[in-house]
């Protein structure tokens, strides 16, 4: 499967890094404000949060041509996302092909725009799209539920700091661990939505 993955992911790959080559990473208008708080981090409150000025003061340091390496970054993150997708909807029973079709069809549409993008909505996408990935596995798999309520209560987080408005998902993720209820216990439910909400809490307050 993994084989079957990469070697057509690597066609898809291919493209990214050539657009990219052509074009260079986009500066959006909303860019600019993200980059001009990178320089300026914890001086003033910051209009926007502190998640991706900081992913950009930490690239801008390391790096002079920050912005391709950040995209390249950006880029890596998805594939990633991609494989993990793929490998959910194979063990959900979809055939590879319909699986990789649902991929490409993901990676070459409004993704594509955004992994190329000095934005941090590349990486909410890939984010939130593992935490759905991870919802599902517990709902058909019925397995390692703390676990993966904990990756999804890490990457909730980051969502969070990355862009403040993520937080108006918390109550939908709450109705899911409801229902829950149909194939775990109370006890196991109240467990899991202690482990999601803490990281979240410990976030807001700092």
């Amino acid at each position: 499967m993994k084989k079957y993955f990469f070697t057509n992911y690597s066609i898809i790959i291919i493209i990214k890094i050539f657009v990219l080559y052509i074009f260079g990473a986009q500066i959006m208008p909303d860019s600019n404000g993200y980059i001009s708080e990178s320089k300026s981090l914890f001086d003033t409150m910051p209009f926007r949060n502190y998640g991706y000025p900081l992913i950009i003061s930490i690239m801008s340091f390391f790096f002079h041509n920050w912005e391709i390496k950040l995209t390249v970054i950006q880029i890596i993150i998805s594939g990633i996302t991609s494989y993990y997708i793929f490998n959910t909807l194979v063990k959900m029973k979809f055939s590879k092909n319909l699986a990789f079709f649902i991929i490409s069809i993901v990676n070459l549409s409004i993704l594509f725009f955004l992994e190329l993008c000095i934005l941090p909505d590349s990486l909410i996408s890939n984010f939130f799209t593992i935490i759905i990935c991870n919802f599902l596995r517990i709902f058909v798999f019925k397995s390692n539920l703390f676990f993966l309520v904990f990756i999804n209560s890490i990457l909730f987080t980051f969502c969070f700091i990355l862009k403040s408005q993520f937080l108006y998902f918390l109550p939908i993720f709450l109705l899911i661990f409801v229902s829950f209820y149909k194939i775990y216990n109370l006890r196991k439910i109240l467990f899991s939505i202690f482990i999601f909400i803490i990281p979240v809490f410990i976030s807001l307050e700092s």
